[in-house]
């Protein structure tokens, strides 16, 4: 039997032919005992075993994985506060409204071009007309400081709204992103590009936002993307929170306004008198002794994107390499339509590149197996998609976790990440993925 104690599992194993009780304590579930590497990053549960071992031995992050960032980051820890984690820490996120871990977040590097983020009554926020901004009032900040901004008196451009802009590259593509909390109860606010809504404008419906601060991002159920932010033909781009529809002005709560180069949010980051720009987190596995088995393996991982819906490039989410052209890894190619989980195997001669037909847009499971003469792959216990050989060479050398080799960067959550020396069958992969 089980029973869960804290983030431990107890297995307790009865000797009926002896009449005696051993008891064995492990963190890991019984279906982890035959992998020889566990990457729990959700439960931060982490267990190496050689191949043919029993059970993975308990260790630590900082015993496995080498990780790096050049800058401070932040993140949501257990309580749902926004938090800061410093140069080089990794970052355990959790959900700020239900509190559920989301795993270690893994991002590219980014900047807010935006000052004063969370101060908006700053001069660098420019206010015309009926707008003011008083701060230090209404709900806490997500950092749990009293540092809200009250925005009363929005109306039309010019008229009563508060906006910054900042330099950028005409026609290229850049993302906004603010913390918003419900003081109107109703009305629809157009959070547009302070250069011209013809390069950039969301409607936010305030109905559909909370009295705690929420952070509007173009997924938040309140939003509707009308056009996209595109740096204007002056060369400029800002964020521009204006009244579209309700009462002739309109009052709301803002803070932490962000924007950043790209086609979707980043992380929150926070500036005052210049722009930030965090670094990108980079995570690795070297050597891959005793775990690894060349001949014959499954790769798992789950995760959840940051930029499902947005066309990217493929992101690594486990890659094992080495200086060469071998591989292994399992990747996701993000689409409109969702993200497909790809596999690839591959010796320097021969690749083989399998691409999942589950397109979900969540928490997406995927694993791929392999040996010398076969292939498959499979995402959310969907039918496995097979392939020809899956021979490795001798040599490789480490795992990148969220890239490769720093490069082709995720941007999400991995929940965890696990390998098993032994090649699984369609019905296991699909079992192993439910």
């Amino acid at each position: 039997m089980q029973t869960r104690i804290g983030m431990q599992r107890q297995r307790i194993e009865f000797n009926q032919p002896m009449g005696t009780r051993a008891l064995s304590l492990t963190p890991f579930a019984p279906g982890d005992m035959g992998a020889s590497l566990i990457l729990d990053f959700q439960n931060q549960l982490y267990g190496v075993q050689a191949a043919g071992g029993n059970a993975p031995a308990p260790m630590q992050f900082t015993d496995l994985v080498t990780f790096t960032r050049a800058s401070n980051a932040w993140y949501f820890n257990s309580a749902g506060v926004l938090t800061q984690a410093s140069t080089d820490i990794p970052r355990f996120d959790y959900d700020a409204a239900s509190l559920q871990s989301k795993g270690l977040l893994i991002e590219t590097a980014s900047t807010n071009m935006l000052l004063r983020s969370t101060d908006l009554s700053n001069s660098l926020w420019i206010k015309r007309g009926t707008c003011t901004v008083t701060t230090a009032t209404g709900p806490l900040a997500p950092d749990g400081t009293n540092t809200g901004n009250y925005v009363q008196g929005i109306a039309a451009p010019g008229s009563g709204d508060v906006y910054q802009s900042a330099t950028a590259v005409s026609t290229t593509r850049y993302e906004p992103s603010i913390y918003l909390a419900k003081a109107t109860s109703s009305g629809v606010i157009s959070l547009q590009n302070s250069e011209s809504p013809a390069a950039g404008k969301w409607l936010v419906d305030i109905s559909l936002l909370s009295t705690s601060y929420q952070r509007i991002t173009r997924t938040h159920p309140a939003v509707t993307v009308v056009t996209e932010f595109t740096g204007y033909t002056n060369s400029k781009c800002g964020i521009d929170i204006t009244r579209s529809s309700g009462a002739a002005t309109l009052d709301i709560y803002a803070w932490g306004g962000q924007l950043e180069l790209g086609v979707f949010s980043s992380s929150t980051i926070l500036t005052t008198s210049a722009t930030v720009t965090r670094s990108a987190d980079v995570a690795s596995i070297t050597p891959l002794t005793p775990w690894f088995n060349t001949s014959a393996g499954t790769l798992y991982a789950n995760y959840l994107l940051n930029s499902v819906g947005i066309n990217t490039p493929q992101a690594q989410l486990a890659a094992i390499s080495d200086s060469g052209s071998n591989s292994l890894a399992l990747r996701a190619k993000i689409a409109t339509t969702g993200n497909s989980p790809i596999f690839v195997v591959g010796n320097g001669t021969t690749t083989t590149t399998l691409v999942s037909v589950n397109t979900n847009s969540g928490m997406m499971k995927a694993a791929g197996a392999y040996n010398a003469s076969s292939s498959a792959e499979c995402a959310n216990a969907e039918a496995p998609v097979t392939g020809a050989t899956g021979y490795l060479d001798a040599g490789l050398a480490s795992m990148g976790i969220g890239s490769l080799s720093g490069g082709q960067q995720l941007s999400g959550w991995l929940a965890s990440i696990k390998f098993y020396p032994t090649q699984y069958n369609s019905a296991a992969l699909q079992a192993l993925t439910t």
